[in-house]
């Protein structure tokens, strides 16, 4: 038996990749910036190696830290096919979402009352999710995160996802994923609409554009990752 770190923090989000001895894990790093734990993910190229020391992606690193996010365990760390990549979650502040909707600047809060509180909703047509759907969702946009990825060994982390309402996925061949785009279509997701524009990202590059503009089924890539479908509606 061999120690490969030890501290006072909590390990999380053991990956191994597959067929290798390639090990990832989150570390726990507790700090005052964000409401609830951010992590440093460790990073071993074959850990059975005498001398095997992890590369470290901080949970403080500038790239991550200037835009106001964290690495967070709530999307398990995955290993590229050939081990020079690893895919993590990006999350900001857990407060500053509410169903994920950005919180608005709090307003002056009147003082206490002993006056009973109304049990009165008010819905609103132009709402777009009714006031049940956030509530039963809640615990799942808590945990909701955007897909990055790390070139182990660079100090560079590259945010594929943009908006954790959206999903983002690394296709085959780990040269390309994709995001969707719900926000134009909102008044028809009402109806079960489920229009969506879609991304595709390089993964290299960091270069993103749109390939697909309000497609309604989207299938996912072929196992090459290349080819994307998707059905137009009519043929």
């Amino acid at each position: 038996m061999r120690v490969l770190d030890a501290s006072s923090s909590i390990y999380r989000g053991l990956a191994w990749r597959l067929a290798s001895t390639d090990l990832a894990v989150l570390r726990s790093h507790v700090t005052k910036d964000f409401a609830d734990t951010a992590h440093t993910v460790l990073a071993w190229a074959n850990v059975n190696a005498a001398n095997a020391m992890p590369r470290l992606l901080d949970a403080t690193d500038a790239s991550i830290a200037r835009a106001g996010l964290r690495i967070t365990d709530y999307r398990r760390p995955t290993w590229s096919k050939d081990g020079s990549a690893l895919y993590v979650g990006l999350r900001r502040t857990t407060s500053d979402y509410v169903g994920l909707r950005q919180r608005e600047p709090a307003a002056d809060q009147p003082k206490k009352s002993d006056d009973k509180v109304s049990d009165v909703e008010i819905w609103h047509t132009n709402d777009v999710h009714e006031i049940p759907e956030p509530r039963s969702a809640e615990q799942r946009d808590a945990r909701a995160s955007m897909l990055a990825v790390w070139h182990v060994g660079d100090k560079m982390v590259m945010q594929i996802g943009s908006d954790v309402a959206e999903t983002s996925a690394v296709l085959d061949g780990d040269a390309y994923a994709t995001e969707t785009d719900r926000k134009l279509y909102a008044f028809g997701q009402k109806f079960g609409r489920r229009d969506q524009d879609l991304w595709v990202i390089d993964l290299t590059s960091g270069v993103r554009r749109k390939v697909l503009t309000k497609v309604r089924y989207y299938f996912g890539a072929d196992p090459t990752g290349k080819r994307l479908s998707w059905f137009d509606g009519h043929d």
